[in-house]
């Protein structure tokens, strides 16, 4: 999957950027959605570590905005004490490949530099 090698590319580049030692890279969306079936994984989640949700505002995946945010609504609901979500607007559902891309990277990048 090209977005999971662009993730990839991304933790190694941040990593070097920040003086620290790339580690395992744990990226997962099969959809925007949690299912009841998925509700016992979210509970299991350490609650403290921090997870940002990005998306487009135009992505049919996630229900155009919609199905983040019922998403984030859900970790919410299990206790999850750092959520962060980026919808860009005009944008679909490989934001690393839309015109604003360097945005995305940005925001990224710096949601991350607030994590370490």
């Amino acid at each position: 999957n090209w977005n999971v090698v662009q993730y990839s590319m991304l933790l190694m580049m941040m990593a070097q950027v920040a003086g620290l030692e790339a580690g395992e890279l744990v990226h997962v969306i099969a959809d925007c959605h949690i299912y009841d079936r998925h509700i016992p994984m979210v509970k299991e989640m350490n609650p403290d570590v921090p997870v940002l949700f990005t998306s487009g505002a135009m992505d049919p995946v996630g229900n155009m905005g919609k199905g983040v945010l019922r998403t984030v609504r859900a970790f919410q609901a299990v206790k999850m004490l750092s959520l962060d979500i980026n919808i860009y607007p005009n944008a679909r559902h490989e934001i690393l490949n839309e015109v604003c891309r360097e945005t995305v990277f940005s925001d990224i990048y710096a949601w991350i530099l607030q994590q370490i």
